[in-house]
């Protein structure tokens, strides 16, 4: 899970019924009049993951032009204030009097979506609390002081056993409007943990109440594009430049065409995938285009359209590439990040039997991935229907406007 670091500030002076606030919300307390119908919007916001951001336009899409919508940003000082407009941002609480602020000002509070029931690290430290930490005492913040709050298709690691998570939890399940799972999965991880389940539903992602119905594939005859989506990090760049520059010369073995390259940034934080795109994109023997992050399911769509088969690790690149009927190689990292296994064996379960799977330890290791990706090339995938998407998207908003948050 991310830790948030905020930028030091100089005097943290103000205090606020008793505790501690930020430079940041001693402003917000004479600049924004408390208003019990406002709602707070929080989630993984402002870093810029893709996945994130389409959770997000799912629920922004059920706003109506006269509801008074704040946004909480998970990145402070890095997000331009102006991302999310007309939407006005705050900061994320640094202060546990900040967290008081916040259910001053609003009268409602709404996490939509990610993998924020993660107990790593559980802990209040003054501007460098993990994100899980922050969203769940904001939300159990708002419902100590009265106000309602809805959890909406969040996700759980594997395993979770630190007690004081567990019981804060709990409080939230209780006690919120609503409280919402994207996976059954991840509801096994509860019920392991000795949580009372009752009150919580199960739910598509939000991300799939976006608009994809408009989709549609372009052929080609002489080219076939290969659209990566890889988990970017130091330790493992080499062997995910092997392994792409491999999958690359089988394509063009088994396919006998011209072989073109999309890499597509899903993690856009201070450019952190566009930097390993750029230095990926030397080490392919194949024209390479290192592309813009797609801010709307409109823009993953028209990027999806054009390429042959896709090729991640990220979760929601493999969601959506299943959504539309691509070919995918999914690559399991389900040994390296706690949160991966309930989502990424959770597609599979419900929504592609089908799905190639190759762990990355295998590829780490130089085990033989091709044999994964020629499987991968013949599976047909169908696409989901309108009817079925409809289905999706009118059950989420259904969802969404009955939490008693999203109400003018």
């Amino acid at each position: 899970m991310k830790v948030v670091k905020a930028k030091k500030s100089t005097a943290r002076k103000h205090t606020f019924r008793g505790e501690k606030i930020s430079d940041e919300y001693f402003r917000l307390l004479s600049s924004i009049k408390p208003d019990s119908e406002a709602v707070l919007i929080c989630g993984f916001l402002g870093a810029k993951n893709v996945g994130d951001e389409l959770m997000f336009e799912a629920v922004i899409r059920q706003l109506s032009e006269k509801q008074k919508a704040t946004i909480m940003l998970s990145n402070n000082y890095e997000s331009p204030a102006n991302d999310y407009a007309p939407y006005p941002t705050v900061h994320f609480p640094i202060e546990k009097g900040d967290y008081l602020v916040l259910a001053e000002l609003f009268g409602n509070v709404m996490l939509c979506g990610g993998a924020m029931i993660d107990d790593t690290d559980y802990v209040f430290l003054r501007e460098k609390s993990t994100m899980a930490y922050v969203l769940l005492n904001t939300v159990k913040t708002f419902i100590e002081k009265g106000r309602r709050a809805s959890v909406i298709g969040v996700s759980a690691n594997q395993e979770i056993s630190n007690k004081a998570f567990i019981c804060d939890l709990q409080y939230i399940i209780d006690n919120a409007t609503h409280f919402s799972l994207r996976d059954e999965n991840s509801l096994y991880t509860l019920i392991l943990a000795g949580i009372n389940t009752r009150p919580i539903k199960i739910i598509d992602d939000l991300s799939l109440a976006c608009n994809f119905e408009n989709w549609k594939p372009k052929e080609r005859k002489n080219v076939f594009r290969i659209g990566f989506a890889h988990i970017y990090t130091e330790d493992s760049f080499t062997d995910i430049q092997k392994f792409s520059a491999d999958i690359v010369k089988e394509a063009g073995r088994l396919t006998g065409k011209k072989i073109e390259v999309s890499l597509i940034p899903f993690y856009t934080y201070k450019n952190h995938d566009q930097k390993y795109c750029a230095r990926l994109a030397k080490h392919l023997d194949a024209p390479t285009i290192v592309l813009s992050a797609p801010n709307s399911a409109r823009q993953l769509c028209q990027i999806y359209s054009e390429c042959d088969i896709i090729i991640s690790a990220r979760y929601h690149a493999i969601l959506i590439a299943t959504v539309l009927g691509c070919k995918i190689l999914a690559i399991d990292y389900s040994k390296k990040h706690r949160h991966y296994p309930n989502k990424i064996h959770y597609i599979k379960q419900k929504y592609n039997r089908k799905l190639e799977l190759v762990d990355f330890d295998r590829i780490a290791a130089g085990h033989d991935y091709l044999g994964s990706f020629r499987r991968a090339l013949k599976k047909k995938n169908r696409p989901f229907s309108k009817r079925r998407l409809q289905k999706i998207q009118k059950k989420t908003n259904s969802i969404i406007k009955k939490t008693k948050v999203l109400t003018k």
